[in-house]
């Protein structure tokens, strides 16, 4: 079977096809189709972890969300990142006239009626967004939330031309998403891009069976060919290291330095040590809940922002965010509509103000930019008075 997106590769004794392939593509998922149909594989590999292939299959599972849940555990920021690569991708198969991930339900239906066994062989995207998020300094993580959040306003070419699916069978979702910040961060390359390129050739080599088909992004298609032969060290390549020593230094050194800065107003007696509390106070407390109610937060989320933010300032296990997040998620529980509508939702400001789903989880970094630009501005004026 001839065509320029499909590689045959002999590793051993079994037989390797690599079909590249454009994920919002009608043509890629034909392509995978005849495909399979041609070579017969005893095994199918699929360019998708086991949550994924859940949520492809079961795109409604969105419905069952916990958001409440998911704040306490901490992982609003990643549900927000999936949430806007999923928006970014079903932006760019409308203007196909194509489905998310149509190949991929195309090579899992095709598996399931010619009774062949399926192999999920990408990396834990949790695992690889975890890689990343640790891999960076605090600058570096507000320019990969800025690049993000960006993304999602770019909005895709109405007319897609042959380039521009050419350009995506070189470039997958998640590193499209990030083109503009690849250059300053090579982190993010080598993860996204490098290190998925062994799990995926590891997980393809090793699949059961003697002639395996691998459904993959053509972006793929050059790091997996090339490290076929080569031992990938899978145990390097998933292990999510741990948070940086200094960053926990640096948070308790912060709280220290708060301390310190709020002691010094009690030089000049206790009524200026209460003013210079008070300062404090109300400006951290003020600009967090400045931020909530921007994003047209219950009122209730704002007055307790207001008062947890001083006090989350001087601990630093808990960010306010998280606070402001779960309340205003518990007295506005996401409805099925809101979930329904992320994708509409998510390109708009308006859309952020109005959707519970989507302000829950902004909320985290909202409330804490409120925070801390608040603290600046106090420590800077608390500070300037110690010199008068």
């Amino acid at each position: 079977m001839l065509d320029n997106n499909i590689h045959k590769i002999q590793y051993k004794d079994k037989t390797i096809i690599l079909v590249g392939t454009a994920h919002v593509s009608k043509d890629s998922a034909d392509l995978v189709k005849a495909a399979i149909n041609h070579y017969q594989p005893d095994n199918i590999c699929i360019e998708l972890d086991s949550d994924r292939l859940k949520a492809l299959e079961n795109p409604d599972a969105w419905k069952q969300t916990d958001i409440v849940q998911v704040i306490k555990d901490k992982k609003a920021m990643q549900l927000l990142a999936n949430t806007i690569l999923s928006t970014y991708q079903k932006r760019m198969a409308e203007k196909m006239d194509s489905e998310v991930g149509l190949e991929m339900i195309t090579a899992i239906k095709m598996a399931k009626e010619l009774n062949i066994p399926l192999t999920n062989a990408d990396r834990n995207v949790n695992i690889t967004f975890k890689r990343i998020w640790r891999s960076l300094t605090l600058f570096d993580k507000f320019k990969l939330l800025t690049a993000f959040v960006s993304s999602i306003f770019d909005s895709p070419e109405d007319d897609i031309s042959e380039k521009m699916i050419e350009e995506m069978l070189e470039e997958d979702v998640l590193t499209a998403a990030l083109s503009e910040i690849r250059e300053e961060l090579p982190t993010i390359a080598k993860i996204l891009v490098d290190e998925r390129d062994q799990f995926l050739a590891h997980s393809i080599k090793t699949a059961p069976g003697l002639v395996t088909l691998a459904v993959v992004g053509g972006a793929h298609v050059p790091g997996i060919k090339a490290e076929i032969d080569k031992t990938q060290n899978i145990q390097e390549i998933t292990h999510i290291p741990d948070k940086k020593s200094y960053t926990k230094i640096a948070s308790w050194l912060i709280t220290l330095l708060i301390v310190l800065l709020l002691a010094s107003g009690f030089r000049d007696g206790f009524q200026q040590g209460i003013k210079t509390l008070a300062t404090w106070s109300l400006w951290s407390g003020g600009m967090a809940a400045m931020a909530t109610v921007i994003l047209r937060a219950h009122p209730l989320t704002t007055l307790a922002t207001f008062f947890a933010a001083p006090l989350t300032a001087l601990n630093p296990l808990i960010a306010v965010g998280f606070i402001s997040a779960t309340v205003e998620a518990s007295l506005r529980k996401p409805t099925v509509a809101d979930v329904d509508n992320i994708n509409e939702d998510i390109k708009s400001f308006k859309g952020w103000r109005k959707n519970r789903f989507i302000k829950s989880l902004a909320l985290v970094f909202i409330a804490n930019l409120g925070s801390v630009i608040g603290q600046l501005i106090s420590g800077f004026s608390i500070f300037s008075n110690l010199f008068r």
